[in-house]
């Protein structure tokens, strides 16, 4: 399930500004994200006070549920490894996305030209995998997430988990995962 945000927007030296805070259920928390403002930092929205108003800007904050598209089984062969025979010989990599992005025009439309053409993204991870010699799959998935976000205009934030089903440990047959959360304002 998707997370809602809170938006609030107001006025900060004549520039009209908006806030996102991502709701946190489980915990009744907010996250503002500054989007790089040191005076929007100190924008708090109390869980108590979400219905009515924000205590930085005193406007009633807007809820919206983000969309998202899970692309899933994404495989590919690579060379990203610390040891040197994963560099040389390689091994398949598994790439899970969840990608947050508004499909309410296309939800109407029904026009591909309004949504995110998913074989791009699909073709893009799968180049990287198959390009990249990183080191380490931290890296790597990094370079994954930042890359969807500069290529897909449409995606505003980018979830991005990086599985190697088959590392080289021994008496170790699980796999190894690594997960990463960006949005387009981390890049």
């Amino acid at each position: 399930m998707c997370e809602p945000l809170v938006v609030c927007q107001f006025k900060l030296d004549g520039l009209l500004v908006s806030t996102y805070a991502k709701l946190i259920a489980y915990s009744h928390r907010l996250k503002c994200l500054s989007n790089g403002h040191s005076r929007l930092n100190k924008c708090a929205i109390n869980f108590a006070r979400l219905l009515t108003i924000c205590t930085f800007c005193n406007t009633q904050p807007v809820i919206i549920l983000m969309d998202c598209i899970y692309v899933t089984g994404i495989r590919a062969y690579g060379y990203t490894g610390y040891l040197p025979e994963e560099q040389s010989l390689g091994q398949w990599f598994e790439v899970d996305l969840k990608l947050w992005l508004d499909i309410s025009t296309p939800g109407k439309t029904d026009g591909i030209e309004d949504t995110l053409d998913y074989r791009g993204v699909i073709s893009l991870v799968q180049n990287l995998v198959k390009t990249s010699k990183f080191a380490l799959i931290e890296r790597l998935v990094t370079v994954i997430a930042d890359s969807i976000l500069r290529e897909c205009n449409h995606i505003t934030q980018v979830q991005v988990t990086l599985s190697k089903p088959a590392a080289p440990i021994p008496d170790f047959s699980g796999k190894i995962s690594v997960e990463v959360t960006r949005t387009k304002s981390q890049i």
